[in-house]
């Protein structure tokens, strides 16, 4: 029962952030809708996790299967793309949703190079290291891409966010650095939070960001 209730705590994290992305007063710029975008489907990849865990059985060899590639879809794919898209836009970076796909393609190939190499459990702590601490460092940087005023209200929720994310997935997850500390319920209830506070965060970023006048992006986009 405690198993179901968090994996529909996961999934009400994901559509939080999704739509808290897309709430926004005016119409985005291409930039701020690729990053919206992008971000949601990385969510995307995570709830399709976690619905698939709450659906299907693991009681045979196929059901097996399809549970872990969704699982590895939302460690090693869905996290990371948020990880990185966050850090690139808090150094004012914004790149094509052509080469952010290619940022995907390399996920996959690292993935599968390393876990064929006998050094996937490595790699996924390694990831998951590097990617809490991106996300912390995504609400720490990004001056240049929000107003002053809107500091406070949107550092502290990512922050949040990012605690909440981090310690779901190095502490908690399948692929935890201690494996005895290991918890599906908590995993999912803590990930599910997290998320729903980045996209708090996110959304309010990416409103700010609107704000700016086009002569205040030093950013440029990269293809």
């Amino acid at each position: 029962m405690m198993l179901t209730i968090s994996y529909m705590v996961l999934i009400a994290g994901c559509a939080i952030c999704a739509a808290l992305l897309f709430r926004q007063p005016e119409k985005l710029s291409d930039a701020n809708k690729t990053r919206a975008l992008l971000v949601t489907v990385g969510a995307g990849f995570i709830a399709i996790a976690g619905v698939t865990s709450l659906i299907v059985s693991p009681d045979n060899q196929d059901s097996e299967t399809m549970l872990r590639l969704f699982n590895n879809l939302k460690n090693f794919i869905g996290l990371p793309l948020i990880a990185s898209i966050l850090l690139a836009f808090s150094l004012g970076k914004a790149f094509s949703r052509a080469t952010w796909g290619r940022w995907v393609l390399v996920l996959f190939a690292l993935f599968e190079l390393l876990r064929r190499s006998g050094a996937g459990d490595t790699y996924a702590i390694a990831l998951e290291v590097v990617t809490s601490i991106a996300l912390c460092l995504s609400f720490v940087f990004g001056k240049q891409t929000l107003l002053k005023r809107d500091k406070a209200s949107i550092r502290l929720p990512g922050i949040l966010g990012a605690i909440f994310i981090g310690s779901s997935i190095c502490l908690l997850g399948p692929h935890a650095i201690d494996p005895y500390a290991q918890s599906s319920d908590w995993h999912n209830i803590s990930l599910g939070i997290g998320l729903a506070l980045l996209g708090l965060a996110a959304g309010r970023w990416i409103n700010s960001n609107q704000q700016l006048s086009p002569t205040s992006h030093s950013y440029k986009n990269t293809k």
